[in-house]
């Protein structure tokens, strides 16, 4: 379950997150795998050093895209909320030469990270920063996530994953970029993205994740109402119709995530797949 980042940590926090760093690196098994620090900004247990849970989750939504959102070794792919590289790693063992990878993320440092680590040894794996504004991760940035126009080609995607992304805009964002996935996917492209829907529960299993206050009556609900982007929870009718005059239609079931602590869960936040109409 994606972690909210502290904003402001202190300095012997930071120093021990380099030495974290540093014994994450000699503890690793995997060629590819982020600083710790950076794997905790998206969400790594505390004392994962040598990246279990990132490996485990990146692994599992690529086995996901695979059965159930039509991923190829073809496929053009669009992460929104690349992070450090949770799903493009695992998807340089999938995407061929004929595929191609567009990562965007508003953390201009984790798009260095894959672009110097990553983009080197498969070239067609991209990387950009998105400077949009964001009061958890990018408090500077200088787009409004409202009207942010995704930088990429329309009708180019066969396949767009969105995961934690969603959980983290509120409602007119959703709307916006509900419109550009729709513009920049292909006719019967799939969009894979995860969100807490609140008739899967309106309280975690997980400390912190209660979502008690109203951002929106009958759309959405925050777990902090000073900070609402921390975590917001929304209505399942509400979601599926503004995506629904996107032309991206619902590809059922709904698949139940286990943060309310429902079993058996498909994954850890609730999943909608969406296909594009003509």
């Amino acid at each position: 379950m994606p972690r909210c980042p502290s904003t402001r940590e202190s300095l012997p926090k930071r120093i021990a997150a380099k030495l974290m760093d540093a014994a994450s690196i000699v503890l690793s098994r995997e060629e590819l795998l982020p600083p710790f620090s950076m794997r905790r900004t998206i969400g790594e247990s505390r004392w994962q050093l040598r990246g279990e849970e990132f490996v485990i989750q990146g692994n599992h939504f690529v086995q996901k895209l695979i059965e159930d959102a039509g991923l190829r070794p073809d496929s053009k792919v669009l992460d929104l909320g690349s992070g450090c590289g949770r799903i493009a790693i695992p998807l340089t063992k999938v995407l061929g030469a004929a595929g191609a990878y567009v990562g965007l993320e508003p953390m201009e440092e984790l798009v260095r990270w894959c672009s110097r680590e990553v983009t080197p040894c498969f070239p067609n794996f991209e990387f950009r920063h998105c400077n949009v504004c964001n009061s958890l991760y990018n408090r500077t940035g200088k787009l409004s996530a409202e009207s942010f126009r995704f930088p990429l080609e329309t009708e180019y995607f066969d396949l767009i994953v969105a995961t934690s992304l969603f959980t983290h805009l509120t409602p007119k964002a959703v709307e916006s970029y509900a419109g550009e996935c729709s513009r920049v996917l292909k006719t019967g492209g799939k969009l894979f993205a995860s969100f807490f829907l609140i008739e899967n529960g309106m309280h975690g299993v997980n400390p912190g994740l209660d979502f008690d206050y109203v951002l929106e009556p009958n759309i959405a609900r925050v777990i902090d109402p000073t900070i609402p982007e921390r975590a917001v929870a929304y209505n399942t009718d509400w979601l599926i119709l503004q995506f629904e005059t996107k032309l991206l239609q619902l590809v059922p079931p709904i698949r139940w995530g286990c943060w309310t602590g429902k079993q058996p869960a498909y994954s850890g936040q609730d999943i909608l797949i969406f296909e594009k109409l003509s």
